[in-house]
């Protein structure tokens, strides 16, 4: 079985001041569109997997 997993990357620095926020909700939305415009490259493991605690920094 294959595994494709699309995640919000530390680069978008969006933040919530409320639960369900719609600027926060609409900025996620925009960032993920942009980056499926341009081809976004899915990652075969959720990040940080099977680096040790001093790697992942």
């Amino acid at each position: 079985m294959d595994f494709n997993l699309a995640y919000i990357e530390p680069d978008f620095t969006g933040e919530s001041a409320t639960p369900f926020d719609q600027a926060y909700m609409r900025a996620l939305f925009a960032y993920g569109f942009a980056r499926a415009r341009v081809g976004y490259p899915w990652a075969k493991s959720p990040p940080n997997l099977g680096e040790s605690p001093t790697a992942a920094g």
